[in-house]
């Protein structure tokens, strides 16, 4: 049934959905010449007549907004809700009035201004009505011996009079608003020369930044990377440019923080070697490791061995920091009694993309929120786990290098999780592990020890095979190293009995064994 679906959905919806857009996309450019054409012939319109449109019009728009009836209601309801759109459109029509056209509308506005100071008083009725008013009362007031001809008179003056303050006033109401928009546009320009200030200082404070992480002295790719990290906020928070600037300023950021994630360390190789020659009954304390290091490694002496860990462990911290920060600006999550998500908060860097592929990962993640985990072609050394780690989007491991004990206890999966053809040569541990959605094991080999138990899969069932693309198990002592008892509550993970050299187990269904030593794989489990 689902097959059907994504069939209906690829030959049918798709492209029923790329032909109406592509129908939009055509008729788009007619529609916006038609719009400005009806928008050009209305202020046509409105220029030839206005003074019949605001003597018409303002008034009964007046009338109707206080008299109370249903009707008015209903409008200053509507005008009440899309007020916020309303000032947002008008915000934006000045900003781009006083932006892009501040000539423009400063020569409209005088043209304007003065059309209606000589065509409005000649032409209108609102001052003519108080005028005759006035005049009425003046003559009824008058001296009997005054004649009609100088009443007359007296009333063309008195009428000229009202024109001219009335006119007057237009002026000078036209002149205050064009002084009042050449200071605001003054103001924009010291502004914006103040803001393109502070975006190229903050650009060199990058540069500089970027420079540190290359220093040899590790306090100083330390501060790098703090100073990168409050850049990316600064930019966030950086009200003067759209959202899409400021992603795209801290998307850059973002990239050389996790290009430096990216780089080499071939001292995490060295101490990878040193410890697997070391052997399994040495005491773990660090003079004793020294110890076998002096004696095994003629040409290295205890100095260098010390200074290689101490490097060692000051790059671990300065990477771990950078996740560290990455962690404090993700998703939160919040969880009821029996652990299920309920509400998820979006942390400041969530649209941010990062990439970690092909990374050395020698620090541990444990405790962290990893946004975006793109481990594609990563090598995790024995340092690493992620240990109650949260991985707030898809995860992907796809061709990932395990090269010790892998741990991945508690973690919490948001979203699908990839480890397709990763390998894993020591033993993994998926203990209590939640995964909500999608998992994907296809083509994963596991060397040693598998460990699923109390693990939860709240969706899907994982897939182990599919097709030519098997997980592979490695042939183990005793049937006890792998463990897929999920908790109560889970999709189970389906079992069948594999045989490889007379050895049974229990593994995934349609996954195989394998011998490590030959390559040979037994049939898909069964």
């Amino acid at each position: 049934m689902s097959e059907i679906f994504n069939s209906f959905l690829k030959n049918i919806y798709i492209p029923a959905r790329e032909k109406t857009k592509s129908f939009f996309l055509m008729i788009r450019t007619p529609i916006r010449i038609i719009k400005n054409i009806i928008f050009s012939a209305f202020i046509v319109y409105a220029i030839f007549n206005y003074s019949k449109i605001i003597e018409t019009f303002i008034p009964n728009v007046f009338k109707f907004i206080t008299a109370h009836t249903w009707e008015s209601a209903i409008v200053l309801f509507i005008l009440l809700t899309i007020k916020k759109y309303l000032a947002s459109y008008a915000q934006n029509l000045f900003s781009t009035l006083t932006n892009k056209y501040f000539m423009l509308s400063l020569a409209v506005l005088a043209i304007a201004g003065a059309s209606a100071a000589l065509f409005i008083p000649s032409y209108t009725n609102w001052f003519r009505e108080n005028d005759s008013a006035k005049s009425q009362q003046m003559i009824s007031s008058s001296q009997p011996t005054q004649s009609g001809q100088d009443t007359g008179n007296q009333q063309k003056q008195e009428s000229k009079n009202s024109a001219s303050e009335l006119r007057g006033h237009l002026l000078y109401i036209t002149g205050g608003v064009i002084a009042v928009l050449g200071l605001i546009e003054t103001n924009r320009k010291n502004s914006q020369d103040h803001i393109r200030q502070v975006h190229a200082a903050r650009r060199e404070r990058y540069i500089e930044a970027v420079d540190k992480l290359s220093s040899e002295q590790a306090p100083v790719r330390l501060g790098g990377v703090y100073a990168l990290v409050g850049l990316v906020d600064e930019w966030l928070d950086d009200n003067n440019i759209d959202k899409e600037t400021r992603i795209k300023e801290g998307q850059i950021i973002i990239n050389n923080l996790c290009s430096y994630i990216r780089s080499p360390f071939p001292l995490a190789e060295k101490i990878e070697d040193i410890k697997r020659k070391k052997p399994k009954s040495l005491s773990p304390l660090g003079f004793l490791r020294l110890d076998f290091l002096n004696k095994y490694f003629i040409d290295s002496n205890i100095e260098q061995i010390t200074a290689d860990y101490a490097k060692f462990h000051e790059e671990q911290d300065i990477r771990r920091t950078i996740f560290v920060e990455m962690s404090k600006r993700s998703s939160t999550f919040t969880k009821n009694r029996k652990g299920k998500v309920v509400k998820t908060a979006s942390g400041t860097w969530s649209e941010f993309d990062f990439d970690f592929s092909r990374a050395p990962i020698f620090y541990p993640l444990d405790f962290l929120t990893i946004e975006k985990g793109r481990f594609r072609s990563a090598k995790f050394h024995s340092s690493a786990s992620c240990v109650e780690t949260t991985f707030a989007q898809n995860a992907h491991f796809m061709q990932t290098t395990i090269a010790q004990d892998v741990y991945f206890t508690r973690a919490f999966f948001a979203q699908d999780v990839y480890f397709a053809w990763a390998t894993f040569t020591q033993n993994a541990y998926f203990a209590g592990a939640t995964f909500t959605q999608y998992v994907n094991f296809m083509g994963a080999t596991f060397t040693n020890n598998v460990d699923f138990s109390n693990s939860i899969f709240e969706t899907d069932e994982p897939t182990f095979a599919r097709e030519n693309y098997r997980a592979r198990f490695g042939i183990q002592d005793g049937p006890e190293d792998y463990k897929f008892s999920v908790r109560s509550g889970s999709k189970p993970i389906q079992l069948g009995k594999a045989e490889l050299d007379a050895v049974k187990r229990w593994i995934p269904v349609g996954a195989v064994l394998v011998d490590p030593d030959s390559g040979r794989t037994s049939d898909p489990a069964k």
